[in-house]
């Protein structure tokens, strides 16, 4: 899984290949997104970016560190 910010999705491919042309055996990647999945995800965004903010400020660094060592 990849996570791509919306504003780098149309140079995505040619940003990759262009900063690992010397790792890469093929012609690089390309992405494979329908536009039903990207409707799906910027309607999940919008719908949840306000609750996020919430959690943000109720959600510490070290409650954070808490959970991970349970």
């Amino acid at each position: 899984m990849i996570f791509i910010q919306v504003e780098y999705l149309d140079s995505f491919e040619s940003d990759f290949k262009s900063a690992n042309k010397d790792a890469l055996s093929s012609n690089g990647v390309s992405l494979n997104v329908q536009d039903s999945d990207i409707k799906a995800i910027e309607y999940g965004y919008n719908v949840l970016l306000p609750e996020y903010d919430v959690l943000k400020d109720l959600i510490t660094l070290q409650d954070i560190i808490n959970y991970c060592k349970q």
